[in-house]
């Protein structure tokens, strides 16, 4: 199994951030779980009503106006939440409680060949799954390092957990919670940099 990679413990901010703009284009209803691309272009995010994925499109990392709002061909008559894409957009991870799910919310993922096609049928990260919830998926380290969020015996009411596998493709093993960040709480949503070298949660 490949080794998992150090996790950066909370550590002082590196700088404030400014004045948070509402994100507008997106429409009406309750919405959550935003994810953009590896360019900053591409918004993902889920809505409550109906309980499907969506893309939406910016022109510019300097503007906070989408456009372009689509479902995603991955949704069904079911809930799907919490999207989130590769580094190459090549794979959508996500969670959902469509038949096959053995919780209130299972992990899955769907592959395209480029990123001009659609996404093909998503199919459940068995491996990943158990009889416990499993959330929040996402995928760095070329593929091979998976972070996602589960209520399943660990430190809190909610942990972050990793596993990683030896290539892009197959299963992943060595299932563990994140060293030094759960908590009794809620610990969820994990977000890695591209270095590997900081988490948000």
């Amino acid at each position: 199994d490949a080794a998992l990679p150090p996790v950066t413990p909370p550590c002082a901010a590196l700088g404030a951030f400014g004045v948070p703009e509402r994100v507008s284009g997106l429409g009406s209803g309750p919405l959550f779980s935003p994810a953009l691309d590896s360019e900053g272009l591409m918004l993902l995010f889920a809505s409550a009503n109906p309980g499907d994925l969506f893309s939406a499109r910016r022109a510019s990392r300097e503007t906070s106006t989408f456009g372009d709002v689509l479902p995603l061909g991955v949704n069904s008559q079911y809930t799907e939440v919490t999207p989130s894409l590769s580094p190459d957009g090549l794979s959508l991870w996500f969670a959902s409680d469509r038949p096959g799910a053995q919780s209130f919310r299972d992990l899955l993922v769907a592959q395209r060949s480029s990123l001009a096609d659609d996404f093909d049928t998503a199919s459940f990260i068995t491996e990943a799954n158990s009889f416990y919830t499993e959330n929040l998926p996402s995928i760095y380290a070329d593929g091979t390092l998976l972070l996602f969020s589960s209520d399943r015996p660990g430190v809190g009411i909610m942990d972050l957990w990793q596993a990683s596998r030896s290539a892009n493709s197959g299963p992943f093993s060595n299932f563990q919670p994140m060293p030094g960040l759960n908590s009794l709480f809620d610990d969820s949503g994990a977000r890695m940099t591209a270095d590997l070298l900081r988490v948000y949660f």
